[in-house]
């Protein structure tokens, strides 16, 4: 597969996890038929072009539009390598009118997201951009489609705009990109008069545990990529069950379309709920609840503490009480001897002690 080494994520993903998208791609392809035509609006490097034309096999057809030239080269000799001849590479954009827009200069062998670039009024853009065809899709010769992928960097309703006609005569299920409740809500009115179609959104992890290269290293994060999926009613069968990294979550208006984009993680969130407000009310009912929980436990050892102290308290108290008692007797018992020694009866009766003392010397000299 070609694609630019410094382009990130998509050229990151390639090398370190042999593929891009793959949670996105196993619910796409559940609406890919063996035989059909797949329309790949804002098909970047292909990558999602490659699935749908092994799904669609050799009788099949796959419109990829892409409006960098660069990458729209990439595309063709990724598929001729691949020996995919069912592949019709378009290098322009999709609209409401046949009409140009602006391709803002881009520098290529600079590290950067490619597929992020945004087209521009031609008026706004430097002489040294490059114009850019925009067609409806009705205009091409397209007579069934059982899937339009559309990843237009915010002009999805445009895109479906310019595909009415089809929309209603071929009955393919679409895929818009959709990371914003205003995004949403320009989709939900484009698709005013269409009747018949069921809406859900799709919430895929750019990561997969189950990678091709076998690499647990998560450079993602949490982030997760949003997206409108269209799918007509006599096709609900289709639609795949929620699973571990895609998640389908039915809505009927922009009332239930929102708080599924406002919740959805995104690059650099600390955890996977960090827009979720019912789950951070969770979290923060636990966590209150863990403090109570350590709180509760440290009164209990404070307590503890507390008794053992007030013990040793009372002992140490005991203990100066008998020390100051014995002390006191001893100031007492000195106080006698010093009187004794100075009262006259004392001095009196010295030579009778003196005496005393010589007879025991003598006594226990003859013995």
């Amino acid at each position: 597969m070609h694609f630019i080494l410094e382009d990130d994520p998509i050229g990151r993903a390639l090398i370190e996890y042999g593929e891009w998208a793959q949670n996105e791609l196993s619910v796409l392809s559940c609406f890919v038929c063996e035989g059909g035509c797949v329309i790949d609006v804002g098909a970047n490097i292909g990558a999602h072009t490659l699935v749908f034309a092994r799904h669609v096999g050799e009788n099949g057809r796959v419109l990829a539009l892409e409006p960098q030239a660069y990458l729209a080269e990439l595309i063709g000799r990724t598929m001729q390598d691949n020996g995919l001849r069912n592949v019709q590479v378009i290098c322009a954009g999709a609209g409401g009118i046949r009409s140009q827009i602006s391709l803002p200069p881009v520098d290529y062998a600079a590290h950067a997201n490619f597929g992020a670039v945004r087209l521009l009024p031609t008026q706004s853009v430097p002489a040294s951009g490059t114009v850019i065809d925009i067609l409806p899709l009705d205009e091409l010769a397209i007579e069934k489609s059982c899937l339009i992928k559309i990843d237009a960097e915010g002009m999805g309703n445009e895109v479906i705009a310019g595909a009415r006609r089809l929309i209603c005569d071929a009955r393919p299920t679409l895929a818009i990109e959709c990371d914003s409740v205003e995004e949403g809500a320009r989709l939900l009115r484009a698709f005013d008069g269409i009747t018949g179609y069921a809406f859900f959104v799709l919430r895929a992890d750019a990561f997969n545990d189950a990678n091709f290269n076998g690499n647990a290293a998560n450079f993602f994060g949490y982030a997760q990529e949003g997206m409108l999926i269209a799918v007509p009613e006599e096709a609900l069968g289709l639609v795949p069950e929620s699973r571990r990294g895609a998640e389908l979550t039915r809505v009927w208006q922009l009332d239930d379309l929102a708080p599924a984009l406002l919740s959805m993680p995104r690059w650099g969130d600390s955890t996977g709920f960090e827009r979720n407000a019912a789950k951070l009310r969770e979290a923060l009912q636990a966590a209150e609840d863990a403090l109570a929980h350590r709180i509760d436990d440290r009164a209990d050892e404070v307590a503890r503490l507390r008794y053992q102290l007030a013990t040793h308290g009372r002992h140490m108290a005991q203990e100066d009480a008998g020390r100051i008692a014995h002390d006191w007797e001893v100031h007492q018992l000195r106080e006698e001897l010093h009187a004794l020694r100075n009262s006259t009866s004392w001095r009196v009766t010295a030579p009778l002690r003196y005496w005393k003392r010589a007879l025991r010397v003598l006594a226990r000299g003859v013995a």
